[in-house]
């Protein structure tokens, strides 16, 4: 009978599982979700991210393998986001005002980073690429064609599609801005301008770079955000 009475406690256990998965710690935004952990041997699981002023939801949902997002805004309003790009290393982070999120992270090792904003008051819920000014800044102050270790058509080749990592971090307190951490990529391919990187606080939706910061300036005010330690790369390699 005692046995009989420990494997009914065991089935209500089960039975009264959450059906959204808990957070999962995050990847890049120390103060973001992280999508890794929904998805165990191809089974995943939802999860469920309230805004701060606890006016809408963010449901994390998977079809067919691939992350979608269903937000239910003010008034009970139900949308749905198809296009996000999903892999174990997105973050999500609401504004503090509650009324724009942002995802971000990358489809794999060698794939770029990206950022995509949305804002609440969108009828069509679209991403919005906040970071293109940041990427033609770093091509200004990190310049390929002045990199050792990069022929003429390699470099031009950079030059018109970068693809560095654009990683969002935090949202400015007043939600009116966030802040953004641009990397080249860690490979050979770069040359001398490998690893190199900068921080930005940039205008949302605009894209108006607000502030550019040094990897040292960025490092002591913005470390405390990452998830990950930020280090300081060495200087660039050019051309004499």
């Amino acid at each position: 009978m005692k046995r009989q009475s420990r494997n009914r406690c065991l089935v209500l256990l089960l039975v009264l599982l959450p059906a959204f998965a808990s957070a999962d710690k995050p990847t890049w935004a120390r103060k973001g979700t992280g999508f890794a952990g929904v998805c165990r041997s191809g089974n995943c699981r939802p999860l469920r991210i309230v805004a701060p002023d606890k006016s809408s939801v963010v449901e994390v949902l998977y079809q067919d393998g691939n992350a979608y997002l269903r937000v239910t805004g003010p008034g009970k309003q139900v949308r749905e986001i198809r296009d996000v790009s999903s892999s174990p290393s997105n973050d999500f982070l609401w504004a503090p005002d509650s009324k724009a999120f942002f995802v971000d992270g990358s489809e794999g090792m060698t794939s770029p980073a990206f950022a995509q904003v949305y804002m609440l008051d969108d009828a069509q819920l679209r991403p919005l690429d906040v970071t293109r000014q940041v990427e033609q800044d770093m091509v200004k102050t990190y310049p390929p064609c002045k990199a050792v270790y990069l022929d003429p058509a390699s470099c031009r080749k950079i030059e018109q599609n970068p693809e560095y990592n654009l990683t969002a971090i935090d949202w400015i307190e007043d939600s009116s801005a966030m802040v953004v951490m641009a990397e080249v990529p860690c490979t050979s391919n770069y040359g001398g301008i490998m690893c190199q990187a900068m921080g930005y606080e940039v205008e949302v939706p605009s894209g108006k770079i607000l502030q550019r910061m040094t990897p040292e300036e960025f490092k002591a005010k913005w470390q405390k955000s990452m998830a990950q330690r930020f280090r300081v790369p060495e200087k660039a390699q050019y051309q004499n």
